[in-house]
């Protein structure tokens, strides 16, 4: 146990200190999946997204929806790097957050990560963004890919 902590706590340090925060950041209108993605992530994250799907955890199967699960939850990316987080139309939490371009943990393709200031949420690759689509992979082993839309 002690050594998948260190583990751990090694992996979230890599994480941070590689990360360089950029205003606008020029990625490939592809990553390894063939998704595409936006030239300017940081600017094409900005607004409010209603999710939609949450899909992974230990199985790697779980599917969970607003349906499935009762609540509905909205983030907020504002242009200046506050993130607002709301469950039902209620505000939960809020924190500041950054877009680095790095490799995934996980994929080690080179892509956009958000980190947040608060230990609330973990770093997500960004995989998919577009006028009305976000998706995003929590930076964690048993963790969920989300999918949202953008609020009207």
């Amino acid at each position: 146990m002690k050594n998948a902590f260190t583990l751990s706590l090694l992996l979230v340090s890599l994480t941070v200190l590689g990360c360089t925060k950029k205003e606008s950041v020029n990625v490939p209108s592809t990553n390894s999946d063939g998704l595409a993605k936006s030239p300017t992530v940081n600017q094409g994250i900005l607004g409010s997204w209603n999710w939609y799907v949450s899909i992974g955890g230990i199985s790697g199967s779980q599917v969970l929806t607003p349906a499935s699960e009762g609540y509905t939850v909205t983030i907020v990316y504002n242009s200046d790097s506050t993130f607002q987080y709301y469950r039902n139309d209620t505000l939960q939490a809020a924190t500041r957050f950054s877009v680095c371009h790095r490799k995934d943990a996980f994929t080690h393709d080179t892509m956009d990560v958000i980190t947040y200031e608060s230990n609330r949420f973990v770093s997500q690759a960004v995989y998919v963004v577009t006028a009305d689509s976000l998706e995003l992979r929590d930076e964690c082993y048993d963790c969920m890919g989300r999918g949202y839309t953008r609020a009207k």
